[in-house]
Parts: structure tokens; sequence; C-alpha cells
């Protein structure tokens, strides 16, 4: 049943969607009212799918957010580990996801658990290491949108394949699904920078066979995360060697917070504050020869992020930074973020095991 649910595409056409949950809801009405009760309890599970199909298409059309039925009801594509008994000897040919607690020991930003996606080789090749990759998901969002909506773990899998694995961690960014910290330190939105920098990193090292150090850590997201990525990457190149930043903007902009970065520093050096957390503003003070490795993708239709973000590129590749920039066909959705991570992940991975 798992693998014939994350078979059935779900289009983000609401005509088609729409006119398939009148036909499925016309045949549950006709077999609760013919049938036995054993049809009747069938009845109601195709109308609650038909429902939920539905209810996916109208997220599907904004966001591309859940490829397959099987995406939006939760049927899980890779095994959990945490349902395994530790010590089976695990060989998982399409590795497996996991979930990690991390202490705010550093930032006291909260309690949450980070998504693990592991590759097949962190069973097989018990005494390995592996390069990681810490992936922020956007506003609003959650620590699932990476695997759910991105199909990261899908992503992670083709890229140990290839021989480059890597271990994909994806925390919690917003202490409220609808805040917008933009992962910086502030007494509305929590310590967000310390947290990924010091708490995520630290749990990760802790709990994973991970290879410690910056040449073997990086640092992708989207939107926001896509932002957070971005400036935080500049802004500790002795923590990640690599950013993948998608659809992100190039200075400190919250866009979910009233009064925006007045109310989001709460200081009154408010302006300096925002202007060190943003990346097109300070971006000349920094030394190319230890920076980041970036790649910046955007989607053809972002109007407002893709102009910005493709001159930021061409201002630090001409002072010699390493960057690539890449704007493909999509808007602000995961069908423009999911090939970027496809695309950017197999050329992180490289850099972060060499």
């Amino acid at each position: 049943m798992t693998e014939f649910l994350n078979h059935i595409p779900l289009a983000g056409n609401r005509v088609v969607l729409g006119l398939a949950l009148l036909a499925l809801l016309g045949v549950s009405v006709a077999v609760i009212e013919r049938g036995s009760a054993g049809r009747r309890r069938t009845g109601l599970v195709v109308a609650v799918v038909a429902a939920m199909a539905a209810a996916g298409a109208l997220v599907n059309t904004s966001l591309h957010a859940y490829p397959t039925v099987g995406d939006l009801t939760g049927t899980p594509r890779f095994p959990d580990v945490q349902q395994l008994h530790p010590t089976s000897n695990l060989e998982l040919e399409r590795g497996a996801s996991a979930r990690i607690s991390v202490p705010d020991t550093a930032s006291h930003f909260g309690n949450f658990d980070a998504q693990v996606y592991l590759p097949p080789q962190y069973f097989t090749e018990p005494q390995r290491r592996f390069p990681v990759v810490i992936l922020t998901h956007g506003n609003p969002g959650r620590s699932t949108d990476w695997l759910d909506g991105g199909s990261a773990a899908q992503t992670g899998l083709t890229v140990a394949q290839s021989g480059h694995p890597v271990i994909l961690v994806m925390p919690t960014v917003l202490q409220e699904p609808y805040g917008d910290s933009l992962c910086v330190d502030t007494a509305l939105e929590g310590n967000a920078e310390t947290y990924l920098v010091k708490d995520v990193v630290a749990a990760a090292d802790a709990q994973l066979r991970t290879m410690p150090g910056t040449a073997h850590r990086a640092m992708g997201g989207f939107s926001m995360g896509g932002f957070c990525a971005l400036n935080l990457g500049l802004k500790h190149p002795d923590v990640f060697s690599v950013v993948l930043a998608f659809s992100a903007l190039t200075v400190c902009e919250p866009d979910a917070i009233e009064g925006g970065n007045e109310t989001l520093f709460g200081t009154p050096d408010w302006q300096q504050q925002a202007a060190a957390n943003s990346p097109a503003d300070y971006w000349r003070s920094l030394d190319p020869a230890t920076s980041p490795a970036i790649w910046l993708d955007v989607g053809e239709d972002e109007s407002e992020v893709g102009p910005p973000l493709q001159a930021f590129a061409e201002q630090l590749s001409s002072a010699g930074f390493t960057v690539e920039f890449h704007a493909r066909p999509g808007g602000h959705d995961f069908g423009t973020w999911t090939p970027a991570l496809q695309e950017s992940l197999p050329w992180a991975a490289a850099r972060l095991g060499a």
C-alpha cells in the first residue's frame, strides 16, 4: 500500500481534482447508502482520501508541496530507523529517515527535534563518517518541509548512489510555524542563529557519525531558509564551507512581522543590526579566500527575488568569491526548490567529501 500511494502523482490542477473529488464522493455515497457495514467503511475511507486529495490540490497549486498522494497522507517513502531495533544489522538500500533531539544549550531557543536523512552507506559501512548538509525551511514552515515537499531524501539517495553520500539534517528554525526568525538572534523570535550555528551543529556531531569540521559541513535552504543559509554561511565561514541558497533575499527583511526590522530586533540600534545581517550590505568586508562556496538558485517567475539575487551573484563573482547562479523555470515554490536541490546537492557533496 505504501509503494502504491507513493506512485500516485498529486497534480495541482483544481479542475481535474475537483471532478475526481465529485466522482469519488458520488461513489462513496452510493456505497454508504446501499452497501453492508463493511462497504460503508470502505466508502468512508474513499471519501476521506478524496477530500485529502482535493485539499492537497489547493496546496500543490501554490507550492507543489505534495508530489504524490502518499506524501499528502504522510506515508513514508523511506524506513524510519527509530522503528527498528537499534542492534539489528541494518542494510537499507534506500537509506532511512530519523529524528534527533537538539538541546538548546547555547541558545535557549527551544527544544525541538531535527529531521535526518541517512544514506545507505551509513548502515552498510558502520565505521564510516559522513559530511553534513543542514537544510532550513521557509516561513511559514516546519522541519519536515524538505522531506514532505522537497523530496530531500530521494535527492540524498541519488547523491549517495553517485558515490558522495551525505547526511541531511533538517532542523526547526521557528519557535512558532508562522514566525519570522530569519535565523538571527532576537528577543522577539529567539536566538535562532546561535541555535543553528552551535546547538544544531553540536547535536548532529554528537548523535550522528559525522565528519566534523568546517570543510565537511554545508547549509542550505529555501525562501526564508535560503536567506538563513546565505547570511549565516557568510557570517560563519568557520562553521560552513558550502552554502545553497534558493529564492533568498540578500537583505534582512522580515515579511511576517508588523513593524519589520524595528520590531524584530527591538533595540535602538535595530538599523545597524539589520545591516549586519544583510549580505548585500556587508559582503565587501569579507575575504573571498576564506568564504564558503555559494550556490544561488531562483525561479524565473520570481520577479522580486530574482534580479537582486543575480546582481548579488555577479558582484560576488567579480570580487573573487566562488559562486554559482542558476535561474530555472518556476516560481516561489517546490517546483523550483526541488530541482534546485537535485542539481546543487551533488555539487556540494563533492566539495564536502573532498
